[in-house]
């Protein structure tokens, strides 16, 4: 049996499909899943193969070229399409979960339809304003994907469980020059940076924050994160006189296996947050108010996030254009407050 599964997102949406893939693995032994996916041009954004290729959840990856020109994407669909219509897939999902139209509906059913699906499931009435209604409690991200290709919401434990890695932390760290300094528990992890403005809590506090941590609990941070956050993370790096910097200096799975040998995690709300869930790292998630609550939390029974209370809450921007951030109300001792309370 051969299963389309197609989602657009960065990072932290295509992590967020583990549970749904692991769903479909164990109901169907004897499949095949290839993972569909748009890749931007002149963006650094990791492609979910990377993400998801080490956890055996999936047989093969595709990808279609997307941009700003909508003349060119078209254009690119179109020979996408043509380039896989002799592929067959006996069901096809569109797993995104934005409380989209029925028009864009419809388009994404026809595009999954001439891939030769056989069948297509798309969110029909489960998409995310009828499921909060309906629930009245908030939803998580993981659970809407999965009331998409199962039409039942599993609780938050259930996918905990489905979220977790079950193999030795130390199994994948490769020797490298990067990470030969690394002592196990003697680190916290640290995720500075987002694709999102709005979602980065400011620098000088991440500097006063680590340096109380390394004070009160003798533990130095390390910096994860790609390439193009590798100066932001060396300036706090160097005005705190310890750490490690390995931002764009690692593969997504070593960067999963360090994360796991950390003893604590901070860092903003990000696909790096997900990363450290997977092993259920003591995490504080700094989260600004830019998305619906809950919709994004980490799925780690171990974790707290930290959010403001504002008038503006789930407006989903990406750069915020209100003068005072709402992230930036979060104070460094209510982070401490929260570390206090895991380790």
């Amino acid at each position: 049996m051969k299963i389309l599964i197609f989602r657009r997102g960065l990072l932290g949406d295509s992590l967020m499909t583990i549970p749904a893939l692991k769903i479909i693995r164990e109901k169907n032994k004897n499949i095949n899943i290839t993972y569909l996916s748009e890749k931007h041009i002149n963006k650094n954004f990791v492609n979910p193969e990377k993400v998801l290729s080490n956890f055996k959840l999936v047989d093969n990856f595709l990808q279609f070229n997307v941009g700003s020109n909508k003349l060119f994407k078209i254009f690119e669909i179109i020979k996408f399409l043509i380039s896989q219509r002799k592929q067959r897939y006996d069901l096809a999902y569109f797993i995104n979960t934005s409380d989209y139209s029925r028009i864009y509906l419809f388009f994404n059913y026809l595009f999954l339809k001439f891939l030769n699906s056989k069948n297509v499931i798309i969110p029909k009435n489960n998409n995310l304003t009828f499921l909060l209604k309906k629930n009245f409690f908030k939803i998580h991200e993981s659970q809407i994907i999965i009331n998409t290709i199962s039409n039942k919401i599993p609780s938050l434990d259930e996918i905990y469980n489905l979220y977790k890695l079950k193999v030795d932390k130390n199994e994948d760290i490769k020797n490298t020059d990067y990470i030969k300094k690394f002592k196990k528990y003697k680190y916290v992890g640290v995720g500075h940076s987002s694709n999102w403005k709005s979602k980065i809590w400011n620098s000088k506090n991440y500097f006063k924050l680590l340096k109380i941590i390394k004070e009160r609990y003798n533990l130095e941070p390390a910096f994860f994160g790609i390439e193009d956050e590798f100066n932001d993370a060396e300036k706090i790096k160097n005005r705190l006189g310890f750490g490690l910097n390995l931002c764009g200096k690692l593969s997504i799975s070593d960067s999963i296996s360090i994360l796991s040998n950390c003893r604590l995690y901070v860092g903003n709300d990000s696909g790096l947050s997900h990363m450290a869930a997977l092993s259920h790292v003591p995490s504080v998630v700094i989260q600004a108010s830019v998305d619906i609550k809950g919709r994004w939390d980490v799925l780690n029974p171990k974790a707290f996030t930290l959010r403001p209370k504002i008038d503006c809450s789930g407006w989903a921007e990406s750069d915020c254009p209100m003068p005072t951030r709402c992230i930036d109300t979060i104070k460094v001792e209510d982070v401490i407050n929260k570390i206090n309370l895991l380790i």
